[in-house]
């Protein structure tokens, strides 16, 4: 999930691999040069189906507190295309 002027919106999926890190593409937290930074961006964990919600959901909102992104990544081709998120706080 990214904020977008105080709203949620849905930007791309990811991964938990471990108790504080998500992996996902790189072009999903890049404008091709730069880093966003990771206040920008709200993590959801355990939604199911983003478009209703429901009672079986157990979704919990976490910030991110760094993103790095892989050091050859090429926007243009999308080569190595991968970044970690680095959670606010363990899972």
């Amino acid at each position: 999930m990214m904020k977008d002027n105080g709203q949620l919106s849905v930007m791309c999926g990811g991964a938990l691999v471990d108790e504080d890190t998500i992996i996902t593409a790189a072009h999903c937290v890049t404008d091709g040069i730069t880093a966003s930074q990771p206040s920008e961006f709200t993590i959801r964990l355990g939604e199911h189906n983003i478009e209703e919600d429901s009672v079986h959901d157990a979704s919990i909102d976490i910030s991110v507190r760094k993103i790095i992104i892989h050091p050859k990544f090429n926007p243009r081709f999308y080569y190595n295309d991968i970044a970690i998120m680095k959670l606010g706080r363990k899972v």
